[in-house]
């Protein structure tokens, strides 16, 4: 029975550790004090040569994709440790918990850029609304699949200005530095300004629930520490069990029934011996 037990625990370590990078589930990983961990760069992504793209790393132990939405804090791969995983839908209610929420157009802090620089129309206000527009940019990269196995942006003047354009949203006068201009015009794709454009006219067909915002650093029971922060990211997120589930799941039961079959050969074998 130990060993059985061993052999199921180690086939379900094994399916987790070689899973592909996927969407974070919101049953188990969304909330407060989430353990994480950055961890590498994906094979074959370039990050476009500025540190922005997808991120490797995991999620309550779980391997996801960290998608850039911050250009005014910095990580070194291995960095670990507590951050809030809070849904797109639920940061308005959860303002003090996300890194930003509190961040207006008008407020102190307040959102750097405040207009879509072409045409003179304001940029929504709402750290919901940012994010959402951040995730619609974070769709439009190329090499953007939506269950994240395999997504590698490609190092394109146009996924640097989406980059750009991302972190032009998400800059704010609670740090300094960053995107804190918009630049070019809404004809031309390789600029931030036909990026955020493209955002404001789509970010609505967001769905809330698919995506989550990543605060750096909390303690342990999900108070954010604005003295040692990181960047802060976009996850995906998924409601139903996800292949890496269904995996783990055929394996384990496969293991079960050739341990129950072998348990019957055994019986029998000894149901024979003593007639």
């Amino acid at each position: 029975m130990k060993f059985n037990l061993m052999f199921l625990t180690l086939t379900v370590t094994a399916a987790v550790a070689f899973a592909d990078p996927a969407p974070i589930t919101s049953s188990s990983d969304i909330g407060l004090a989430r353990s994480l961990v950055l961890s590498d760069t994906p094979a074959g992504s370039s990050q476009m040569g500025v540190g922005g793209g997808e991120f490797a790393g995991t999620v309550n132990g779980y391997s996801t994709l960290y998608w850039c939405v911050d250009d005014q804090e910095e990580f070194t791969f291995g960095d670990s440790g507590y951050g809030n995983v809070t849904l797109l839908s639920n940061v308005a209610a959860n303002s003090s918990s996300v890194k930003y929420g509190n961040v207006t157009n008008g407020g102190t802090p307040g959102w750097t850029n405040t207009t879509d620089t072409f045409d003179s129309v304001a940029l929504p206000g709402t750290a919901t609304s940012r994010f959402e527009m951040a995730a619609y940019l974070v769709s439009q990269y190329n090499g953007f699949v939506g269950n994240e196995s395999g997504a590698v942006v490609s190092n394109t003047a146009q996924d640097l200005a989406i980059q750009e354009a991302i972190w032009s949203l998400t800059n704010n006068s609670s740090l300094s530095g960053g995107f804190s201009t918009i630049s070019g015009n809404d004809t031309v794709n390789t600029t931030d300004q036909y990026w955020i454009h493209q955002a404001l006219l789509n970010y609505a067909s967001i769905n809330t629930a698919d995506w989550a915002v990543v605060s750096w650093t909390t303690d342990s029971l999900g108070n954010l520490n604005y003295q040692s922060d990181k960047q802060t990211f976009l996850v995906q997120v998924t409601p139903t069990p996800e292949p890496r589930f269904y995996g783990v799941l055929i394996l384990a039961m496969a293991g079960l029934g050739f341990f129950a079959r072998r348990r019957q050969l055994v019986t029998k074998r000894v149901s024979s011996q003593t007639a």
